[in-house]
């Protein structure tokens, strides 16, 4: 992973490990078929959300914009 990267996740959410495991939750506790997104938003703040079936961050019925 690229420093820039790595900066950027321990910024966000505290360290590499933390993240993994703040996105695994959001991949295991989405209920049936879905996905786990790492987003950043219009603010520049990374942020991970997940979307049921084929939803996608890009739509309108996303939590996060």
């Amino acid at each position: 992973m690229s420093s820039t990267v790595e900066n950027a996740l321990t910024t966000s959410f505290g360290s590499v490990e933390a993240f993994k495991e703040q996105f695994t939750q959001a991949a295991l506790s989405r209920f049936g078929s879905g996905r786990a997104w790492l987003v950043k938003t219009a603010d520049g703040k990374l942020v991970i959300t997940s979307t049921p079936n084929q939803d996608n961050p890009l739509m309108d019925v996303s939590d996060v914009q």
